[in-house]
């Protein structure tokens, strides 16, 4: 996102290198965003600043789904399944040592609601989803570590967040390797809580994602997804 000042100078540079010059007054000023100060240009990104969901692959079968139509900027998607496969959205390739960041805000208002940054295999089978969640998933609005053996198949809940939030979360994944693998979440972008550390998924690591989930809800919910983030190492996130 570019700012820029009310009033612009219509007068000349002028030859004195040394000095501020009139363009540089009225040039556009860009806003960087916590993530990009932080650690800088990530190795892939999905910034779906375009209708293209061109290198992702979809999970479940989205209600509905777009980048940079429903919500500008934005991946958009909707899901209303209350029977399996319960989580829908897009995944992508990755390999160990890789972090993942997403950025997001959801519409939680009912059991089981959630919204994830997850890992998975290759072809996704079991997953981690580092999930925002309403009533019966964590504290509501707070982050749990969720294990599925398969879309189909809840199995357990390693690790919560003790902290009830329901604006913008941004989401971390780091592997450091296929068995060391920490989770992490953030109110601000700036400044990190850890959900669980050190943790041995029991998978080989293949994809990385966001999505959401209705599970056994009869409302649907939604998300919008700013971005998905990859780095090709192990990132060290303030606070954690």
């Amino acid at each position: 996102m570019e700012i820029r000042h009310a009033f612009e100078s219509e007068k000349d540079d002028g030859g004195d290198a040394s000095l501020v010059k009139p363009s540089d007054w009225n040039a556009g000023h860009r806003i960087i965003d916590p993530i990009e100060a932080l650690f800088g240009t990530p190795d892939t990104a999905f910034e779906f600043d375009t209708s293209s969901l061109t290198g992702l692959t979809a999970l479940g079968t989205a209600a509905a789904e777009d980048a940079d139509t429903t919500v500008a900027g934005h991946y958009y998607v909707k899901n209303t399944q209350t029977g399996a496969p319960y989580w829908s959205g897009r995944y992508t390739t990755v390999s160990a040592p890789f972090t993942a960041i997403t950025k997001f805000t959801n519409n939680a208002q009912s059991n089981y609601h959630c919204s994830a940054l997850f890992i998975s295999t290759a072809t996704p089978g079991a997953f981690d989803f580092l999930s925002q969640g309403f009533n019966g998933v964590s504290t509501n609005g707070g982050i749990a570590l969720l294990r599925w053996s398969s879309n189909s198949a809840y199995s357990n809940n390693p690790a919560n967040l003790g902290l009830a939030h329901f604006g913008t979360w941004w989401l971390a994944i780091v592997a450091t390797s296929t068995t060391n693998v920490a989770y992490h979440a953030s109110t601000d972008g700036k400044t990190w809580r850890r959900v669980i550390l050190a943790r041995d998924p029991s998978m080989t690591i293949g994809s990385v994602g966001i999505a959401a989930s209705a599970q056994d809800s009869t409302y649907g919910v939604s998300a919008a997804f700013d971005y998905l983030r990859i780095w090709n190492s192990a990132l060290t996130l303030p606070g954690t």
